[in-house]
């Protein structure tokens, strides 16, 4: 009698019953062990046929009189392989292979919706189950990245990244300090300041955003990555920031113009003879503040929206405006789970400046760090679009 058994979710066999027994001697078939042979109806468990258990050598079975003795050996069964979701034994045809992974079509679609969700990682190097794993980076097109569905946990996201942060302070909180320090310092520059920030914060968050990305797929850091945006990609990144941000401060100019006019008018109106028509003034400056207000909201919908446009310029090559677009449709998705992982952050970045202003220097990294995770976790495998600071 040949036996099979099942070891690593792959079907092994055919073997006489003289070498399963010195399987069992040697412990490789546990009682847990799914195994089968010639006339069983389907497999089971090693532990179910121990009162059946093979000798120790190999004897041949009595023929059966009844048997035909010119008909053919039964078929050996068809090799069968496990599925990783639910653990049944299938013909390896009939699985379809997801992230390094066997799943059998019933567990295909709570497999995936697991996967999207974070609550299973894919195969790979990556550290921690917050990343999508296994596949090779840059083989997806747009449409395949887009087609994936996901969660945003944003408490987890922010505490492993504390988490880690600390694990690394002389990596990836030093690197997170430095970005910090030299964006601060850019806005203490006198007369100049703000000019500098808008063509700077791009390259230094494009840098910040790969040094990170390198961390997370398995690269050695430095802190010299976080200036890795002061070469050949200054402009691109400079543009990924500066386009989007004078966008979402756009919406803001209505609301002004119209605080700027209703003020003069009530400064000509007090000035000149009986000073009436404050009623008209009080309306203008009423209308102001709604536009301000729609523009408040707005500003902050296109910040979100366009939240992704600096990283995907530094580590997959895009220029601003692709990288703006593809941003805005990923986002799209789950518009609300990006406002509160937003609004969280910005929570914690104030609690850092209440801690005298300190605590920024350690908020601002772990924050950054968490939008990086994210951006990975929504984006692996996008293939390059053009040059790019990301270097395996």
């Amino acid at each position: 009698m040949n036996w099979y058994y099942a070891l690593g979710g792959e079907s092994r066999g055919p073997i006489p019953e003289s070498v399963f027994a010195q399987l069992l001697a040697q412990g490789v078939i546990q009682p847990d062990t799914l195994v089968w042979h010639e006339g069983m109806t389907q497999w089971l468990p090693w532990r179910d046929l121990q009162p059946a258990a093979p000798p120790a050598v190999d004897v041949p079975p009595a023929p059966d009189p009844s048997a035909d003795p010119n008909a053919p050996p039964p078929a050996a069964p068809i090799p069968q392989v496990a599925c990783n979701a639910c653990n049944r034994l299938f013909p390896e045809d009939d699985l379809v292979p997801l992230g390094g992974s066997r799943i059998c079509a019933a567990c295909k679609p709570a497999f995936l919706q697991k996967v999207s969700e974070g609550s299973i990682a894919w195969d790979g190097i990556h550290p921690g189950a917050l990343l999508p794993k296994g596949l090779a980076h840059g083989q997806l097109s747009e449409a395949e990245v887009l087609e994936r569905d996901y969660d945003i946990p944003a408490v987890e996201l922010i505490s492993q990244s504390g988490r880690l942060i600390f694990q690394e302070p002389g990596t990836l909180l030093a690197g997170g300090v430095v970005a910090t320090l030299a964006i601060v310092g850019l806005q203490m520059v006198p007369y100049v300041g703000f000019v500098l920030q808008a063509f700077f914060v791009g390259p230094v968050a494009g840098g910040l955003a790969v040094a990170y990305l390198r961390r997370l797929r398995g690269a050695p850091m430095t802190i010299g990555d976080v200036f890795a945006g002061f070469g050949p990609r200054f402009w691109p990144l400079s543009l990924a920031y500066l386009i989007p941000w004078l966008m979402s401060a756009a919406v803001y100019l209505p609301g002004v113009a119209l605080s700027l006019g209703g003020v003069i008018l009530g400064g000509s109106l007090n000035t000149g003879p009986g000073g009436g028509g404050m009623s008209s003034v009080v309306g203008i400056l009423s209308v102001a503040v709604i536009l301000y207000l729609a523009g408040m909201v707005t500003g902050i919908y296109l910040t979100i929206r366009w939240i992704y446009t600096v990283s995907l310029v530094a580590d997959r090559g895009y220029r601003f405006w692709p990288a703006m677009s593809l941003s805005g449709r990923m986002v799209s998705k789950h518009f609300w789970q990006h406002l509160w992982f937003f609004f969280l952050s910005g929570i914690l970045t104030t609690l850092g400046v209440f801690l005298c202003c300190v605590g920024v220097l350690a908020v601002l990294p772990i924050i950054a760090l968490a939008g990086t995770v994210l951006y990975e976790r929504l984006f692996h495998g996008l293939r390059a679009n053009g040059p790019s600071l990301y270097r395996p």
